[in-house]
């Protein structure tokens, strides 16, 4: 994640790793879907190992 004017990091690693660290493993009604929350993240552990990332109805896998 940088600053695409200056190109100047704004997060460094370990930001962006707590982003998709879970924090939270009870979502209720949402447990149906992902495994877990992160720092403002959805995050499901798929079967084939990656893991997929969801804000706003939109979702990433890495």
């Amino acid at each position: 994640m940088s600053n695409f004017h200056k190109n100047q990091k704004v997060l460094n690693s370990k930001s962006i790793n707590m982003l998709y660290t879970p924090t939270i493993n009870k979502l209720g009604i949402y447990s149906l879907v992902f495994d877990s929350y992160g720092l403002g993240y959805y995050l499901d552990n798929l079967s084939n190992g990656n893991q997929a990332i969801s804000h706003g109805g939109i979702a990433e896998t890495i």
